[in-house]
This record gives C-alpha cells, sequence and structure tokens, in this order.
C-alpha cells in the first residue's frame, strides 16, 4: 500500500490537461481542461447544462478522478493525498447537498462539532435563513426530516451553505448555489459570500449572468 504524501501547506490548484469520460460515455464530460487558481482567488465558472461544471467539482475533491490528466494542490498531486487531508482543504455544497435525518443543529455541527449556538445563528443569518428559523417553535433543535424533506431545495442548499461558512477549509466550492432564489435574495447570498470567503478561495459554478458578471474572475465552458 502506498503512503499518502503529506498534505501540502500551499493552497494554488492547477487543473493540467485534465479530461474526464463516464463509464460508458461516448464523448467526454470534460476534455483537455487546464486551469490555474491562485490561493484566495474568487471566480466563476459558467457553461450550459452538461458542459461539465459539475464533473469538475466532483474531481477537485475527487469524488471520481480524471481519465486524464492531473490536479495538483500546492504542487501535490491530490490523487496522492489522503482523502480526510483534501477535504478539509477543499470543500463543495453540491446542487443536492446531503442533508441528515437531524436538527438543524446537528446538520451544522457536522462541519464543526465545537460551533457554538452563536455561531450556528451567525451562518444562518448569513446565508438569510434566520427569519426561517425565528418562525420554527423548536428553532435550531428543529428536525429537518429525511434528506431535509421539511425545507425548499433552496432552504436546504442555504443550510448546506451555512455548513461550509462553519469549516476552516481554504478552498470551498459552489455548485449552482443560486437556484430557486429570487434575485435579491441571491445578490445579498454573493455578497455575503465576498465578505466570509475573503482570503479564501472561492469556486463558484453556475450559470446565473448575475453571479458570473459579479466576481471578479471568470470562465466559461463549452
Amino acid at each position: 500500500m502506498i503512503e499518502p504524501v503529506a498534505a501540502p501547506s500551499r493552497f494554488d490548484l492547477v487543473i493540467d490537461a485534465v479530461s474526464l469520460t463516464y463509464p460508458g460515455g461516448s464523448r467526454p464530460a470534460l476534455d483537455d481542461v487546464t486551469l490555474a487558481i491562485p490561493a484566495g482567488t474568487h471566480i466563476a465558472i459558467a457553461g450550459q447544462s452538461g458542459s461539465g461544471k459539475s464533473s469538475l467539482a466532483e474531481l477537485l475533491i475527487r469524488f471520481r478522478d480524471p481519465t486524464i490528466g492531473e490536479i495538483r494542490l500546492g504542487g501535490v498531486s491530490i490523487r496522492d493525498m489522503a482523502i480526510e487531508d483534501l477535504r478539509q482543504r477543499i470543500v463543495l455544497v453540491p446542487q443536492r447537498p446531503h442533508l441528515f435525518t437531524a436538527t438543524i443543529a446537528d446538520n451544522l455541527r457536522i462541519a464543526n462539532q465545537d460551533a457554538d449556538a452563536a455561531a450556528l445563528a451567525k451562518a444562518l443569518a448569513d446565508v438569510g435563513l434566520d427569519s426561517l428559523i425565528a418562525t420554527l417553535p423548536l428553532g435550531l433543535q428543529t428536525p429537518i426530516g429525511a434528506q431535509g424533506a421539511r425545507l425548499s431545495g433552496g432552504e436546504a442548499r442555504r443550510l448546506a451553505i451555512a455548513r461550509a461558512l462553519l469549516t476552516d477549509a481554504r478552498i470551498v466550492i459552489l455548485d449552482e448555489p443560486s437556484e430557486g432564489l429570487d434575485g435579491q435574495t441571491e445578490q445579498n447570498l454573493m455578497t455575503m459570500l465576498a465578505i466570509r470567503f475573503a482570503g479564501r478561495t472561492l469556486i463558484v459554478m453556475t450559470h446565473s449572468a448575475a453571479i458570473f458578471s459579479q466576481m471578479p474572475t471568470t470562465l466559461r465552458l463549452d
């Protein structure tokens, strides 16, 4: 068994000539993608459905590996890192985040077991869920049902973003974070994220023209 390498101390990302073809696929989901993302960059990656945004996000946290090419974090191939080391440094909020059949507080503390009620409330307020929590008789102790069944799609996604706010990850990837949100809520969310993730790398996969125009660095996948 090959021992994982020591986790890097730098957080620059390099996607080097990466292609991905799913098993049984007749054409690649990603084809020869090369991209350097310096540490601390805030970047929007846009493209139509099927352009490979979600596939790229999954490659960055090794939900799957490239068919061809390499991804490096701080100069180290992420294939050579221990999975737990990688996912302490890079966190993904997917389009359909996994929520546990537990309370709001329990779902948030997956990210940080030591977070107190004030920290949880702050994270929820940042994503605009404080007004919802205020209407619930049990507040943070409200069960959300199987897979978050008691929440709307937008509420579930914002709860998952609140969870990401509680992590120490230096790279945060959000896949379609504003899906299902109105324009003002979307703008408020992105303004907050720019502030909260200042100094950390923020990668937003989006088809929203408003988000794309708001981010300081942008890229389109065809």
